[in-house]
């Protein structure tokens, strides 16, 4: 899996603006929600680990079974997911660029996130 060894700010936003106190807090509320859907994830991810006996490489390439989930996100940048429309009108889908780190990742986090990430051909 090749990670982005650069410095760079993995989250850019622009500066937000809100002026009534029910968008602030709706706001509030949003980045909580997000914050724990993403530690969930990354506590699944380390338990699934921890129970299977498996690792996967850290930033400096050494084996860890407690990996940050933004060092994970980070290995799956760069993989395309295409859906198109073929001219019999069934609809195909193209996953591009995943590699068996990024399969196992997607094993250990279950059935839900694999979907994401399955080559499909459909009506």
């Amino acid at each position: 899996m090749a990670f982005a060894s650069e410095s760079v700010p993995l989250f850019l936003a622009s500066s937000v603006f809100l002026k009534k106190p029910e968008r602030i807090m709706a706001l509030s509320l949003m980045m909580v929600l997000c914050l724990l859907v993403y530690r969930l994830a990354e506590q699944r991810l380390r338990l699934r680990l921890v129970e299977t006996g498996q690792t996967i490489p850290d930033q400096l390439r050494q084996p860890t079974n407690h990996p940050t989930l933004r060092w994970v996100f980070q290995g799956f940048e760069g993989i395309e997911r295409l859906q198109m429309t073929l001219p019999t009108r069934a609809k195909q889908t193209l996953v591009r660029r995943l590699q068996p780190l990024h399969e196992q990742i997607l094993a250990l986090l279950g059935p839900a996130a694999q979907r994401y990430y399955q080559p499909s051909t459909g009506t």
